[in-house]
């Protein structure tokens, strides 16, 4: 599989990037699924069996799947934090690890994909498994004017006009 991390501060847009990747690959032919994995979901409030019996869940999951898939683990230090940094939860950064082998079968055709806010926290192994990096830093002025222009977004000024014209005062 095609696999790579996308990293940068909260509101940055990764995780937005990913569903438009995933409409950006059906939409030039490809027929792609999308599976959003949650991780903090998979390992939080969770005893160590709770957490196994998810991960089994999720391995039966994804050797099911019949089409190409856009796998996205978002927070994945989560998933698979640094054995340097949580001992305790290595058998999740193994587990990561041995999802990401490259010759994993069920992931032929996959792109598997990884968010985190602070990739230092991700386990160096697999960190290493992921063929790439993208950083995502905060847009500046003129990408945040093109982002508003292009959403179609009211301008500040015309929220109020409506406001006003609405019966909402400002205080």
């Amino acid at each position: 599989p095609w696999s790579f991390m996308a990293f940068g501060i909260p509101g940055t847009g990764k995780t937005a990037f990913m569903r438009a990747l995933a409409c950006a690959l059906n939409e030039g032919g490809l027929a792609y699924g999308l599976a959003f994995i949650k991780s903090q979901a998979l390992t939080s409030r969770h005893s160590v069996e709770e957490v196994r019996e998810r991960l089994s869940e999720l391995d039966d999951f994804i050797s099911q799947l019949r089409e190409p898939t856009l796998i996205v683990f978002d927070e994945l230090d989560a998933l698979a934090p640094s054995r340097r940094e949580s001992p305790a939860l290595l058998r999740l950064s193994m587990w990561a690890m041995d999802f990401l082998d490259l010759d994993a079968p069920q992931l032929q055709g996959c792109i598997v994909a990884g968010i985190t806010n602070n990739p230092a926290q991700v386990e160096p192994a697999v960190r290493s498994r992921l063929f790439s990096t993208v950083y995502f830093e905060l847009p500046g002025k003129d990408e945040i004017a093109a982002i508003i222009d292009d959403q179609k977004l009211p301008s500040s000024g015309e929220i109020a006009n409506l406001l006003w014209r609405d019966g909402c005062r400002p205080t």
